[in-house]
């Protein structure tokens, strides 16, 4: 039998995009966030979340989206083993996928940043990015530090 994966699956601008969902820790309405300064473009700012701080990053930056203004339908996403969260237009669904639903991407190979991209899917005859969450947060913070 083949693996099922499950996926959560978000808008940033038009696109859609994804996030395995053993990455990710919650999920929380978009909720304000306190600047920090001189920081880098992508880094949205602090919130706290019962009681631990979290760095929020803004996720449409760091995949070269333009940055817009946070709205009423955005989500954090807070990534499992860290600190962190990032900025999503919308949160549309969670997915089951299996090894069928996955695109081989050996052709785009020398095209894809694979620190960033794990796959791509095919759902509902649409194309979805799936990210790696892990190393996204992983070099992003390691970039607020410099």
């Amino acid at each position: 039998m083949a693996e099922i994966k499950q996926i959560v699956v978000f808008k940033l601008g038009e696109t859609d995009y994804g996030f395995p969902i053993e990455q990710v820790n919650e999920i929380i309405k978009y909720i304000p966030v306190s600047k920090i300064p001189n920081s880098s473009a992508y880094m949205e700012g602090t919130c706290n979340l019962r009681g631990k701080l979290h760095v929020i990053l803004n996720l449409r930056s760091i995949v070269g989206l333009e940055i817009s203004a946070a709205h009423d339908n955005a989500y954090i996403v807070i990534a499992n083993n860290y600190d962190a969260g990032f900025i999503v237009d919308e949160v549309k669904m969670i997915v089951s996928i299996s090894e069928e639903d996955i695109i081989d991407t050996d052709t785009l190979a020398k095209y894809i940043d694979d620190n960033y991209i794990l796959y791509i899917i095919k759902y509902n005859n649409k194309l979805v990015n799936v990210l790696n969450l892990e190393s996204i947060t992983s070099r992003s913070l390691n970039n607020v530090k410099k």
